[in-house]
C-alpha cells in the first residue's frame, strides 16, 4: 500500500470508475520523478497505448477513467498513427521517449510503471487483464509490475 490518504482511493470502487485528475496525477508524480509534468507523462502513455489497443479495449478503458483523466487520453487522438506492424516493446518506448523528449530504454521505462501504475488504480481488474492480453509480449512484465504497486480500496 502506499502513502496516499484514504480520500485519494475511496473514490475508486473496484468497478472501474476512476479517482479524480488531481489525485491521478499525484499518483504519477509521486513515482516518477524529474522527467516531466505528470499531465505530459500520462498523455504520452496513453497515446502509445491507444496505438495498441483494439477500438473495443480502449472504449472499455476510456469508459472507466473519471471524466477529467479521460481528456488525457482524448488529447492523444491528434498523433498520427505509426506503423501498425511495429508493436513490440521498443516501439512503444520509442512513442513514448520521442513524446516526451527523454532515454528510450531507462527514462522510458519508469514512466510506463508510473503511469501504468496510477491507471491500475482507476480500472477493474478485467480491463486490466484486457489491455495486458493487447499488449507486447515483452511489455507485460511492465503492466504485471505495476499493477502490484497499485492502489487498492481496503
Amino acid at each position: 500500500m502506499s502513502n496516499h490518504s484514504p480520500q485519494d482511493t475511496q473514490s475508486w470502487t473496484g468497478l472501474g470508475q476512476g479517482i479524480s485528475l488531481e489525485a491521478f496525477l499525484r499518483k504519477i508524480s509521486d513515482r516518477v520523478v524529474g522527467l516531466g509534468p505528470p499531465e505530459e507523462l500520462a498523455e504520452a502513455v496513453f497515446c502509445a497505448l491507444s496505438e495498441r489497443l483494439s477500438g473495443g479495449t480502449a472504449r472499455d478503458l476510456f469508459e472507466q477513467l473519471s471524466p477529467e483523466v479521460r481528456e488525457l487520453f482524448i488529447s492523444c487522438r491528434a498523433h498520427p498513427k505509426r506503423d501498425p506492424e511495429a508493436r513490440g516493446k521498443n516501439d512503444f518506448y520509442l512513442n513514448v521517449s520521442e513524446h516526451l523528449d527523454i532515454d528510450q530504454q531507462q527514462d522510458a521505462r519508469r514512466v510506463l510503471h508510473g503511469v501504468f501504475a496510477a491507471l491500475h488504480g482507476q480500472i477493474t481488474d478485467g480491463v486490466a487483464t484486457q489491455i495486458q492480453s493487447e499488449l507486447p509480449a515483452d511489455l507485460k512484465s511492465t503492466w504485471a509490475a505495476a499493477r502490484r504497486v497499485a492502489d487498492r480500496p481496503a
